[in-house]
């Protein structure tokens, strides 16, 4: 009788163990499916953190926790412990990720990149616009007060009151998001200063700076590799007799705005950068110039022209060497208003 009852107490025991073992299983799945699984099982809604240098874990875990990110700070703590170092800067993710993806991209650097494409000619202005409507920035006057009031502090040798007009070379590039906007200027002169090494453009800041202006009307006049070299014979033609260049594009950029016809009300706007009224060169680039533009600039063709207009095609220019040609070529080649 007594062996019969410590046989169905030890039954008891047992059963009471398993029903624990169980009860501990099913906690620990509970746990994991908590750490594991991401907050929502559709794509979910985007979320953008901060990763500052020297945050630690605990502090990381609480804001993926209170951003909603992952459902509890501490088991994601204990899910992810010693799994490496996280790297500083601005992530951008889903409610839809998996913790361990989430801590993945952290520690490897997987910042949210934005595309950016800066068109050749592009000036300051338009590309402060572009970096705003991309997120990058949250002003224009974030990037255009670096770039014009403390140019010297990204190129050495710039002359007195210069901005980084045409200094920025237009390229696309794959920029984090949350990168400093002195960082962003960086990138793009960096990018300017490779290409001007690579064609071997004279390193003098004075003569840069020439061939930099130079190369800036060339853009935003010429459109073709067949009038780019042309455009640059008739630049250096007009300079070599002390000529007005009288070029549109100056005239455009002294206005601070795009009309689609330069008409002679415009012809007299009062600024150094009008060379229908100013002999020589602007005092600087009036746009960003590409690598073609600045080809062109360091390897004007040898022509007698001194005159261009646009052909019918609108694209390719005439070129004339006399003013009566080139007023013969205007009533040919320009429609009448």
């Amino acid at each position: 009788m007594a062996q019969s009852y410590r046989k169905s107490k030890f039954r008891g025991i047992k059963r009471i163990l398993a029903s624990l073992v169980l009860l501990v299983i099913a906690i620990g799945i509970c746990i994991s499916w908590a750490a594991m699984t991401p907050m929502t099982s559709s794509n979910g809604v985007w979320i953008q953190i901060r990763v500052n240098a020297g945050d630690s874990r605990h502090k990381l875990a609480t804001q993926l926790q209170s951003r909603g990110l992952i459902r509890s700070a501490l088991l994601y703590e204990r899910l992810v412990a010693r799994r490496g170092k996280y790297q500083p800067g601005t992530y951008r993710f889903r409610t839809s990720e998996r913790p361990l993806r989430i801590h993945e991209r952290l520690t490897k650097g997987d910042f949210e990149r934005i595309r950016v494409t800066i068109p050749e000619g592009f000036t300051l202005a338009l590309i402060a616009k572009r970096l705003v409507r991309l997120g990058l920035i949250s002003a224009e006057e974030d990037f255009l007060i670096p770039v014009e009031e403390h140019a010297s502090d990204f190129v050495d040798g710039l002359p007195a009151g210069s901005s980084l007009e045409g200094y920025l070379y237009p390229d696309t590039y794959s920029i984090p998001l949350g990168f400093d906007v002195n960082a962003i200027i960086e990138l793009m002169h960096t990018r300017q200063s490779k290409v001007l090494s690579e064609l071997k453009v004279n390193r003098d800041p004075v003569k840069r700076h020439r061939l930099l202006t130079i190369a800036s009307m060339i853009e935003r006049e010429a459109v073709t590799d067949r009038d780019r070299p042309l455009v640059a014979s008739v630049i250096e033609n007009r300079l070599r007799k002390g000529m007005r260049l009288e070029i549109d594009a100056t005239v455009q950029y002294a206005l601070g705005k795009h009309v689609n016809r330069v008409m002679f009300s415009h012809l007299r706007v009062d600024s150094p950068y009008n060379t229908y009224r100013k002999r020589g060169l602007p005092p600087g680039p009036i746009a960003n110039p590409g690598r073609k533009a600045i080809i062109a600039a360091a390897n004007p063709a040898s022509t007698p022209y001194f005159f261009y207009v646009l052909g019918l095609d609108r694209r390719n220019h005439v070129f004339t060497t006399t003013y009566k040609d080139h007023l013969t070529a205007i009533r040919k080649y320009r429609p009448k208003p």
